[in-house]
């Protein structure tokens, strides 16, 4: 219809007719029979098609010729004609023999080629994938020189804005299909983001050396990272090829658990351990990742907490239920879990009964990087630690970043001691023999409620002081992260560099924005020749007043550099500070902090015990009782935790 006028009718008995509205639809109509009336295989795009089969032996060239001329046929009798010129053979094989069987389409000989363009991704032969990521990175640094051209460094955010809107499409079109393997060509890709992150902040490449912290500055991604471990691939697979789901999971799983990287000269007893738990953070990761884009749970660090607490959870059997009295409370207002001994009662005269005994307690602050801890996944632990040293384990439940920051995580496990200390009769507890024990972060906590204890305790707890504390791979200092355990240990799927960084910043400022600063070390420059440096050894005091940084920190940050209350190990006087068991992990990014605390320790004439385990950071409460994840140095560590308190409660 033009104009309100139509046209006459006319007959069609073949072919399409061209520039009609249905024209698009009755050719897929005709197309769409291609499938039934060849022996290939043939796949089919618009006007596109592609067939293929394995070719084993001459009788398979014959069939596939075969193909090509009924294809030919039915395309002349629809008049439907194939362009011949266009159509090209592509042979997918490792074989170097340039030879091949010559193909025809009505009488022209179809050309043999190493590559072709199909659907935007350039595939090969040999089924690599470097010529396509020649062709996208050398058109993304076209877009990328067009934005620096015309926005620069003038707004990092806009700047960010329009590179993930124009850039970063063009790395990622189709990258579940040809995610890189090689190194080089992932680092080709990242030669994209290093550029960007040069030209949003407005650096040259000699001022920056690269690392994915400006990335994450900007907001953007290691497009490198992304294409090979993106989490999404998995589900692109599950979505899109349901009969193969089990294989597809499975080949993930095998993929992501033996490519967990082991440390140099790591035990070899322990290497199936080390790469089950590296895995299981790794998966944590990407599961709570996939539910914050489906917007599952509260944010993505609450999701990984219960996905941890359900992996826990897995191997959790109720341990000792029968001779544990398990019951959730609060103690000044902080939740807690105590867990208490049932011990059976002498029936003879005169005798207490299991109400009147009064039974050592501890404290126990779990870690988790002051963000992703939890009751739960610390249950096992607890419940053996009860048993087996006869103390009753009350357990907090602290608030946790990034919805709470510092010192709120502080408060709560010091209120939780103080509530202890002056009303532990009312749970069972002897208030004269308390211990405090924590792991990783809650280590860094269980050091600083000992510390503010100390110079508190008259006052708060009737002088009924701390009788040890247990500090297992204990995070103790936020001055330097670049100690020889940081840099040694800076990769690792458990806990690496980075990863221990980010909480840091979650715990003190509620996002990652502090993560290039603490990282760099920009953030205590200003303490470089004070006497806060020199308890990492890094320099000889000569400053005796507290300077101020040359660029603007957040002050919780800059309160967090030097009290005791987040850094233990910065504390000024250890006066008070209880005897003292620190266990350290040879394959940690926290080792290094644990043998400084112990020397400042034996300094201060503190009651002192130290053992660096052949291990890795979790290794104590991870290897739950019958879980996979046990190991002899965590089973000897444990036994090791439990003579001490049993020493300490006996004096």
């Amino acid at each position: 219809m033009v104009r309100g006028s139509y046209s006459d009718w006319s007959p069609v008995t073949s072919g399409v007719p061209q520039g009609s509205v249905l024209g698009p639809v009755m050719f897929l109509i005709y197309v769409n029979e291609i499938p039934g009336i060849i022996t290939s295989t043939a796949k089919l795009f618009a006007d596109d098609t592609k067939i293929y089969r394995q070719i084993n032996n001459i009788d398979d060239s014959i069939a596939l010729q075969i193909d090509l001329t009924t294809l030919d046929l039915w395309a002349d009798r629809w008049q439907m004609k194939f362009n011949s010129t266009k159509c090209e053979v592509m042979r997918i094989t490792h074989n170097k023999d340039k030879k091949s069987t010559r193909y025809n389409i009505s009488s022209t000989v179809l050309r043999n080629v190493s590559n072709y363009k199909d659907l935007g991704v350039i595939m090969t032969s040999d089924l690599k994938w470097s010529k396509h990521v020649e062709q996208i990175v050398h058109k993304a640094n076209k877009v990328l020189g067009l934005l620096k051209r015309t926005v620069g460094g003038k707004n990092k955010d806009i700047f960010s804005n329009l590179y993930k809107t124009l850039v970063r499409p063009i790395l990622e079109y189709a990258c579940p299909v040809w995610s890189p393997h090689l190194i080089k060509d992932i680092d080709e890709i990242e030669k994209i983001q290093r550029r960007a992150s040069r030209i949003a902040l407005g650096q040259r490449r000699q001022e920056m050396a690269y690392t994915e912290r400006p990335l994450k500055l900007l907001g953007l991604l290691s497009n490198g990272r992304l294409v090979s471990n993106n989490p999404l691939q998995l589900v692109e697979k599950i979505s899109h090829i349901p009969d193969k789901i089990t294989e597809s999971v499975l080949h993930k799983v095998y993929q992501r658990l033996f490519n967990v990287a082991l440390p140099d000269d790591f035990p070899i007893n322990s290497t199936w351990q080390f790469k089950l738990v590296g895995f299981s953070f790794v998966l944590a990761r990407d599961l709570a990742y996939i539910g914050s884009l489906f917007r599952l749970g509260d944010n993505y660090y609450a999701n990984i907490v219960s996905v941890l607490a359900f992996t826990s959870g897995l191997y959790k059997n109720n341990s000792y239920s029968d001779v544990l009295e398990i019951n959730d409370t609060e103690i000044f207002g902080v939740r807690v879990r105590i867990f208490k001994p049932v011990n059976k009662t002498d029936e003879s005269p005169g005798s207490k009964s299991n109400e009147e005994i009064l039974l050592p307690g501890v404290i126990y602050f779990h870690g988790g990087g002051w963000t992703i801890g939890s009751l739960d996944g610390y249950d096992d632990f607890c419940r053996r630690l009860a048993v087996s040293a006869q103390v009753i384990v009350v357990s907090a439940d602290y608030r946790q970043a990034p919805r709470y920051i510092y010192p709120t995580q502080f408060n709560d496990c010091y209120n939780v001691a103080v509530g202890l200390l002056n009303h532990g009769k009312d749970h069972g507890v002897d208030v004269t023999r308390v211990m405090l024990v924590g792991d990783s972060s809650g280590g860094n906590l269980a050091a600083a409620v000992s510390h503010y204890l100390a110079e508190v305790s008259e006052m708060h707890c009737r002088q009924n002081y701390l009788r040890a504390q247990i500090l297992i791979y204990p995070a103790l200092q936020f001055l330097d992260f670049n100690l020889p355990s940081y840099t040694a240990n800076a990769v690792n799927d458990i806990l690496s560099q980075e990863d221990h960084v980010n909480f840091v910043s979650l715990y003190l400022n509620g996002s990652a924005d502090l993560v290039e600063i603490l990282l760099s070390g920009n953030h205590s420059q200003h303490l470089i020749k004070t006497k806060y440096m020199g308890y990492l050894k890094k320099s000889t005091p000569g400053i005796t007043w507290l300077p101020q940084p040359k660029t603007t920190l957040p002050p919780v940050l800059l309160e967090a550099l030097t009290q005791s209350k987040a850094s233990p190990l910065m504390a000024q006087d250890f006066r008070g500070v209880p005897p003292t068991f620190v266990i350290t992990a040879n394959f940690d990014v926290l080792r290094d902090e644990g043998f400084l605390y112990v020397e400042r320790l034996r300094d201060a004439n503190i009651e002192v015990q130290h053992k660096n385990y052949q291990s890795f950071h979790g290794f104590v409460t991870l290897a739950t009782e019958g879980g996979p994840a046990r190991t002899a140095e965590g089973d000897e560590a444990f036994a090791d935790i439990v003579q001490f308190v049993k020493n300490m409660v006996s004096t």
